[in-house]
Parts: structure tokens; C-alpha cells; sequence
């Protein structure tokens, strides 16, 4: 009951009561091990929307070496501990540029920084990868392959390869089609994203045109994704 209850604080954007709730299992005996990561994945975001990355971190790298020593790194368990991994890594670095803007890009970010990125593309790549077969996926393994690309085309953005975040965006959105959801804000932030990005290619009506789709789709932000309702619109001003 305690980690449901930190879900729906997660899930509503309550991020103090999610962490204090979820914290309080680790002090109230350890549940079963599906439970535990459930409760470390949220643990881990709620702590990366307050901007306490490092805890994030530790969160959830920590409840997955103990989870690895007795199953696959390929379980459902795992692999959504490698999923907020990835995240916390993400939100890490989104958190230095929002606070400290840069107009020099990404290679002007510090070399640690820039590492976290790199690390994240890479748990984000390979839990991909092991989604590729979508018709066959269960539907949270559907959610959590979108999940995985959408931090592919975030990333791929944030390191100013626009061609690549363009078709990286385009192939997250072919995603969010497969996961069975009523159309709406993850749609949304996909065509803000990549207006943005057609704006930097000088392609203006291409950018005004997805802007508008992102408007048509927009019903209200979610919390759903780490990040995405938080730091991310700010960062490219949406």
C-alpha cells in the first residue's frame, strides 16, 4: 500500500510526499523484491524532480547491483531500475542547464556532466534495443520502450545534433503510438520538441506547423515522464 501511495504522489506531482512516503519503506523493512524496485524507480524520480540527482543516483544503482546478484540484469525489475538509472543520469545534467544557462552549447558543459549523458544514452540505448520487438511487448514493456527512446531524442537534442534529434523524435512518436494511451501530452511535448528543432534548421513553417499539432494535443502536462513536465519545457521554452 506504501508504494502505491507513492506512486499516485509521484504520478500527481506531489514529489516531498512521494519521497517521505517511499523513504519510509526502506526504514520499515524491506518488501519483496518486485516492490522494492518499484518503490526505488519512484523513489529515484522523485528525488531527480527535486533536483537531488545524486541521490537519484544511488537510488536506484544501488537497489540494482542488489537486485542483479539473484536475477538477470533482463528482468522486468531490472530493467526498470535501469530505466530511472538512466533518467537520474539525464535529469542530472538537465538540472546544471537549467540553472546555469550556457550559450556555448554542449561542449561547453563540464567534462563529468557531459559523462552522465553519455551514460544515460547508453542504458537508454540498450534497453531499446531489447524492446524491438513492439507487437509482442507487454503494455508496460511498451511504455517503458518509449520511455527509453523519448530519453534517446532528449539526449540526442541536448548534444545539438539536430538532424539526429529529428529522427530520433520521429521514431519516439511511431513509440507512443504502440502503447494503447488516448492522445495527448507525451504526442505534445514530442511536436514542441521538434518544432524547436526545426526552428534551429531555419525550416520556420515546418516549426509553426508542429507547434500547432502540440497545441491540438496538449490537455494538461504529466508527470508521467521524469522531467518532462518539470525541467524540460522550461529549458526549450515551452
Amino acid at each position: 500500500m506504501g508504494v502505491l501511495r507513492g506512486k499516485i504522489h509521484h504520478f500527481s506531482g506531489h514529489f516531498k510526499e512521494a519521497r517521505r512516503c517511499l523513504e519510509r519503506i526502506l526504514h520499515a523493512g524491506r518488501p519483496e523484491a518486485s516492490m522494492m524496485c518499484k518503490a526505488m524507480a519512484h523513489l529515484a524520480a522523485a528525488c531527480c524532480e527535486l533536483g537531488e540527482t545524486v541521490l537519484g543516483i544511488e537510488y536506484a544503482s544501488a537497489q540494482l547491483n542488489d537486485l542483479t546478484i539473484y536475477q538477470s540484469r533482463e528482468s522486468g525489475s531490472a530493467k526498470r531500475l535501469r530505466l530511472a538509472l538512466a533518467y537520474a543520469y539525464l535529469m542530472q545534467g538537465m538540472w546544471v542547464i537549467f540553472t546555469q544557462p550556457t550559450a556555448s552549447g554542449y561542449a561547453s558543459l563540464q567534462r563529468d556532466i557531459r559523462q552522465g549523458f553519455d551514460k544515460a544514452h547508453e542504458l537508454f540505448q540498450v534497453l531499446a534495443q531489447s524492446y524491438e520487438n513492439a507487437s509482442a511487448l507487454s503494455r508496460a514493456s511498451k511504455t517503458n520502450r518509449f520511455s527509453a527512446l523519448l530519453g534517446l531524442a532528449l539526449i540526442t537534442h541536448i548534444k545539438d545534433d539536430m538532424y539526429g534529434a529529428r529522427d530520433c523524435y520521429d521514431i519516439a512518436l511511431d513509440a507512443v503510438s504502440h502503447c494503447q494511451w488516448d492522445a495527448g501530452y507525451a504526442e505534445a511535448i514530442i511536436y514542441w520538441s521538434k518544432s524547436v528543432i526545426m526552428h534551429s534548421l531555419r525550416e520556420l513553417e515546418e516549426a509553426r506547423k508542429l507547434n500547432g499539432l502540440a497545441g491540438k494535443f496538449y490537455q494538461c502536462r504529466s508527470y508521467f515522464f521524469t522531467g518532462f513536465r518539470t525541467l524540460w519545457p522550461k529549458i526549450i521554452g515551452t
